[in-house]
């Protein structure tokens, strides 16, 4: 049991790569998010992307807009797991060793931090998202924008 409980604290500290707050590592942990980002493939930066997805699909507010499966979820997150396994216990088991060691566990978060931004990033290339991604302009005001920028009055 205590293992069990040990592994996953150690998993839920990896999860706060989905926190948004700021990224504080020491060099370990630099080490240790360089090691994640060279190590790991394209193909499983969009897995660690989807499986983001589909976390964020969860909440009540996103739940209608991008429906997932719970066979689908699973299946993600199962892929994920392997994934993180893979980096910490073989592809990057020199670096997670020390960067727990001299910096402590919550390191962890910060470098998959990074990982999970450099994993969103490939999917944001992708002609499509980006093309997407800038859709809402149609909808903004520029003038207003522009206005609030200078500090005057854009009515």
């Amino acid at each position: 049991m205590r293992a069990s409980l040990g592994l996953t604290a150690l998993l839920l500290l990896s999860l706060a790569s989905l926190n948004p707050g700021p990224v504080h590592a020491g060099v370990y942990g630099d080490d240790l998010a360089k090691c994640l980002v060279e190590r790991t493939s394209d193909g499983d930066k969009v897995l660690l992307a989807q499986w983001i997805f589909t976390v964020i699909s969860v909440h009540p507010s996103a739940a209608s807009l991008g429906e997932v499966s719970d066979a689908d979820r699973a299946k993600v997150a199962k892929q994920a797991g392997k994934v993180f396994e893979t980096l910490l216990t073989d592809s990057c088991k020199e670096q997670t060793v020390k960067a727990v060691k001299y910096e402590g566990a919550d390191t962890l978060g910060s470098s998959f931090k990074v990982l999970g931004e450099i994993a969103m990033t490939t999917l944001l290339a992708d002609q499509n998202v980006a093309a997407e991604s800038q859709n809402f302009i149609k909808y903004v005001d520029e003038a207003k924008i522009k206005a609030a920028l200078s500090g005057t009055s854009g009515d």
